[in-house]
Parts: C-alpha cells; sequence; structure tokens
C-alpha cells in the first residue's frame, strides 16, 4: 500500500505539496539492507520471518518516519515489534542520516530507554500511548501486530523500547509543516 492512500483523507487535505513531497520520500527509500539485516538479526534469535511480515514490518517503520514528519513539535516511542527495522535501518548510517535530511532536516535521534530510571519507563509510556493516539488519527490502518496496544499492567520491559524527538533539535526544517500541535504528552523531559 501507498502510504499517500493509506493516511486519512482529512490529514491529506491538509497537507502541503511539501509535505507530500516528504511522505513520498519516505515511501521510496530502498529498504532492502534493512530488510537483509532484519532477516539477519532474527536469526540469531531463532527467528524467522516471511516476506508479507517484512513488508508489513517496513510498512510500520514508513508510518513511524510519517508520524516524525507530519507531527514534527513532539516526541514518539516505536513499538518493539518495529524497533528492529529502525535498529537496523540505523545500522546503515549514512543512508539514515541521507534519508532523515531529506525527510525532516536533521538526523532523527534514537534514544534508548533505560529501564533503570522510573521516569524514563513512564514517559516512554505516554509516548508510546501518544505515538499510537497520532497514528489512528493519521492512517486508516493500524496494525495491531506492528503496533499493540500497551498493557498498563505488563512489565514494561517487554513493552517500551526507543524514542525520538523532533522540535528541539538544531536544523530541523519541518516545524513549520507541522499538522499537530505541541502537547505534553509528546514531550520527553525525563530523557533530558
Amino acid at each position: 500500500m501507498n502510504l499517500i492512500d493509506s493516511i486519512r483523507p482529512e490529514i491529506r487535505e491538509k497537507m502541503s505539496d511539501e509535505l507530500i513531497k516528504r511522505v513520498n520520500r519516505i515511501d521510496a527509500e530502498d529498504f532492502t539492507l534493512v530488510r537483509k539485516k532484519v532477516v539477519k538479526e532474527l536469526a540469531k534469535r531463532n527467528e524467522t520471518i516471511n516476506n508479507q511480515s517484512l513488508d508489513e514490518m517496513i510498512f510500520a517503520l514508513k508510518q513511524y518516519y510519517t508520524v516524525a514528519l507530519l507531527d514534527p513539535k513532539n516526541g514518539h516511542a516505536v513499538s518493539i515489534p518495529v524497533d528492529d527495522a529502525w535498529h537496523m535501518h540505523i545500522l546503515d548510517t549514512r543512508g539514515y542520516e541521507s534519508f532523515c535530511k531529506e525527510v525532516v532536516g536533521a538526523v532523527m535521534p534514537h534514544v534508548h530507554l533505560d529501564f533503570d530510571v522510573s521516569e524514563q519507563v513512564q514517559n516512554a509510556s505516554k509516548l508510546y500511548d501518544f505515538t499510537l493516539d497520532r497514528l489512528k488519527e493519521i492512517f486508516v490502518v493500524v496494525s495491531e501486530r506492528w503496533w499493540p496496544e500497551r498493557q498498563p499492567t505488563a512489565n514494561p520491559d517487554t513493552e517500551l523500547v526507543c524514542t525520538h524527538f523532533n522540535d528541539d533539535i538544531a536544523g530541523y526544517t519541518v516545524s513549520d509543516l507541522a499538522l499537530f500541535p505541541k502537547e505534553t504528552r509528546g514531550q520527553m523531559p525525563a530523557f533530558v
């Protein structure tokens, strides 16, 4: 599925030509290397993934990047299932840097969660819930497999991983293109 076609009509109507161009850039990214690295990484853990699931994982990663583009004034948290793809994309340092600069104007920093710092865990929980809400606002379909609802009673070590923040980064060129305002749930005070 094309990213633009998967974005809710009311969101598409608000998108400038520049945002559409950048979403199309996300969609056009060559994730061949990421796909190979994900397969190898999963094999190290004795896990396998079929091509359809790999396609869905990459699409979910594209959704994450799209949220970062359309909502740059807020931070977001990625799901554990999508995190493997994000990590493998980041490992292609030059490619990832170039991609980020073309999409948002600067490298999207990848912030690891320190489970020993309760403020970080609490904030990551808020950011992940916020990200899920934003995904559902933007996209017609948000896969429960790739973007599962967080279980409040579950161990956060099994549900929460990495985050990124945008608005405070020097070089971000998309804040003036934002479709959403800065929100308290989208802020990352525990990571600063």
